[in-house]
């Protein structure tokens, strides 16, 4: 078993998913980088970056860790 994509995947998915709650509850509007984002680009293009960057990307790199290690472990 790959301890080191375990672990990763472990924690992006567990980021992407804390970043998810922060979205739900509205506790993300004090962000200093989505509030960066939102003055660079408008709000609802920094939103959307945001979201991409820091939600969706996280959960999926995590799940295809996840999955691999899964694969990797159950061919051995």
């Amino acid at each position: 078993m790959d301890y080191t994509n375990l672990l990763l995947g472990i924690f992006a998915l567990g980021f992407g998913a804390y970043m998810l709650y922060l979205r739900i509850t509205n506790n993300i509007s004090n962000s200093t980088k989505l509030l960066k984002m939102k003055e660079l680009m408008g709000d609802k293009t920094g939103n959307l970056v945001h979201l991409i960057a820091y939600t969706i990307l996280p959960i999926a790199l995590g799940i295809v860790l996840l999955y691999t290690t899964y694969i990797n472990s159950a061919q051995n």
